[in-house]
């Protein structure tokens, strides 16, 4: 069981403080989202990946955030 709706992030500097672009849509499917993972990416993106049910119940998504 997970989250049924979209998928948002928030940008947080090493200081704490919010950026400029939030929030982030990672995700605008209104579905049901698990197992969320978070990996670093090049060039200082981040990588979010989770399974999603939109289509089937076995689905495997993911989005690059940010990054130069």
């Amino acid at each position: 069981m997970g989250l049924n709706g979209t998928l948002n992030a928030l940008e947080v500097t090493s200081g704490g403080k919010t950026g400029k672009n939030n929030p982030i849509s990672v995700s605008s499917v209104e579905s049901q989202k698990s197992n969320l993972f978070l990996a670093p990416g090049a060039g200082g993106s981040v990588i979010v990946i989770w399974a999603d049910s939109r289509k089937d119940d076995s689905g495997i998504y993911g989005q690059m955030i940010g990054g130069k």
